[in-house]
């Protein structure tokens, strides 16, 4: 039979095998006897239960790790599971929530609108009473105006009224009449109140001058003087139908020569008062006369001057305001 002679080859391979074994086994022996001590190359080695050892610990460790991954992936997709439950969850109430608000928030802008609406319809009356109470400023205002019109009309008319009773009531100081005596070579003449109070302080300065005619066609010209002179007279009070009287002295008048009218004698000045109000200014009076003939034989004559003329002439002859005659 086949098998049987594969046995018998397998029988006689092994024993040829052994025997090969022991050949090489006794040789060595003798060789190592022969060598005198020299010892062999170290056998190779041939461990193979650790590579298999080795090997069952990769794979076990491979299945412990696939053991483990796997275990991860079951709770992560547990906890991702109970992770969308807890949204589900969460977004329902939140939509119940919503729900919920949507109208307590409808409810709120209800009540907002309302208050907007009342608070337009405030406004509007604030508005209308604001335009009521302009028109009440702008009638006011024109109240006032028409009042200050009136209070100004009231004042004109006072000062109106007040300067209308000064100007009737108060003091008018002039000069009166003069006369002039030839014999005596005297001039005098009169303060006279024509108003209705009594003036206040009152200063006359007057000037005179005796002066020569030499041409009779002019008896007004301030030719040459013989004499020129000024004073000063001061009262305190002239009161009206009171005359205060002035004395002026004409001492080189010629009384031949003045009616042969070859000279004439010129009286001038200012007069200063206080009109008898309070609060007014210094009145002022000018005044300015010649006595003179205007021809032989006949009467004496006095006529006005022109005082802007007449009067810086004298003042330049006295030299006032030096010298004043006493």
């Amino acid at each position: 039979m086949k098998l049987g002679n594969d046995n018998q080859q397998d029988s006689q391979a092994a024993t040829a095998k052994g025997e090969a074994a022991n050949q090489s086994r006794q040789s060595v022996k003798e060789l190592s006897t022969v060598g005198k001590g020299l010892e062999p190359p170290p056998a190779p080695c041939t461990h193979n239960p650790p590579k298999k050892n080795n090997y069952g610990w990769r794979e076990n460790t491979k299945l412990g790790l696939e053991i483990f991954g796997l275990l991860i992936l079951i709770v992560y997709t547990v906890f991702s599971g109970l992770q969308w439950v807890q949204i589900r969850w969460t977004n329902r109430l939140t939509r119940e929530a919503l729900d919920g608000n949507n109208e307590q928030l409808q409810q709120t802008l209800s009540k907002m609108q309302g208050q907007i609406n009342q608070m337009s319809r405030l406004a509007d009356n604030a508005g209308r009473q604001a335009d009521k109470t302009k028109d009440l400023a702008d009638r006011a205002t024109d109240q006032a105006r028409a009042n200050q019109q009136a209070a100004n009309a009231a004042t004109s008319a006072a000062d109106t009224a007040k300067d209308a009773f000064r100007t009737s009531e108060r003091a008018y100081v002039v000069n009166g009449p003069m006369t002039m005596d030839e014999d005596k070579k005297i001039v005098k003449f009169n303060l006279v109140n024509s108003g209705h109070v009594p003036s206040g302080v009152t200063s006359t300065t007057y000037h005179w001058a005796t002066a020569d005619i030499r041409n009779p066609f002019q008896p007004e010209s301030l030719i040459h003087t013989t004499e020129c002179h000024w004073s000063r007279s001061r009262v305190e009070s002239v009161t009206p139908g009171s005359p205060w009287e002035i004395t002026i002295p004409v001492q080189k008048l010629d009384k031949d020569k003045l009616r042969a009218m070859q000279e004439q004698v010129v009286v001038g000045g200012y007069i200063h008062y206080h009109d008898g109000f309070p609060d007014t200014p210094m009145r002022e009076w000018p005044f300015c006369i010649v006595f003179a003939y205007r021809a032989a034989g006949t009467a004496q004559t006095q006529f006005p001057c022109d005082y802007f003329d007449y009067i810086p002439r004298m003042e330049k002859c006295d030299r006032y305001p030096a010298n004043e005659t006493k």
